[in-house]
């Protein structure tokens, strides 16, 4: 085939539309692939932070272990603030690809992701992930004040509970 010939049929209709239902395809894979991997990655931060966090406050009681406690809260808030970025990276590059999709669908004349439009709210997920990443961030500074300067036991849970408490109260009866 010729070069004007390739050209003649990468311009036919039909030609195009298999372009960019190949290209369709494709972008929904990534998409897919990015979404597992921004719950996988949010998965294992969170499980190996509550590891860290059960040897950082039972098995590590004697006063020599101070150090070790300290660097654990520095590490458990340096990972979850990791796993947060990675996660808004993925999620950056997941809905690029289904705005793609979207962009296509308008194109062909489909309706798969421009019908869930409605029904998903905007945004829920990243809230989600960003109330969790501020707690375990929040619990990680407080098991820091509680290593530095040992205030009385049950402060640390009234403080989580005022947390959790405040969160509850803002998510059921916003300000806006």
């Amino acid at each position: 085939m010729t070069s004007e010939t390739l050209k003649e049929v990468a311009a036919s209709p039909k030609t195009k539309v298999q372009y960019l239902l190949v290209e369709y395809s494709a972008a929904q894979s990534s998409a897919e692939h990015h979404d597992k991997l921004v719950w996988t990655l949010t998965s294992y931060s969170w499980t190996a932070s509550f590891a860290l966090y059960g040897i950082a406050t039972e098995y590590l009681k004697a006063e020599y272990h101070k150090t070790f406690k300290i660097l654990a809260c520095i590490f458990g808030v340096a990972l979850i603030l990791a796993a947060w970025h990675f996660a808004k990276q993925y999620r950056e590059i997941k809905n690029s690809k289904y705005n793609r999709c979207k962009e296509i669908e308008s194109l062909l004349g489909m309706r798969q992701h421009q019908a869930t439009e409605k029904i998903h709210k905007k945004r829920s997920q990243l809230l989600y992930l960003k109330e969790m990443t501020i707690l375990f961030v929040f619990i990680w500074v407080l098991q820091f004040l509680n290593v530095v300067i040992e205030p009385p036991q049950n402060i640390f849970w009234y403080a989580i509970g005022g947390y959790i408490y405040c969160r509850f109260f803002l998510y059921f009866y916003p300000t806006d």
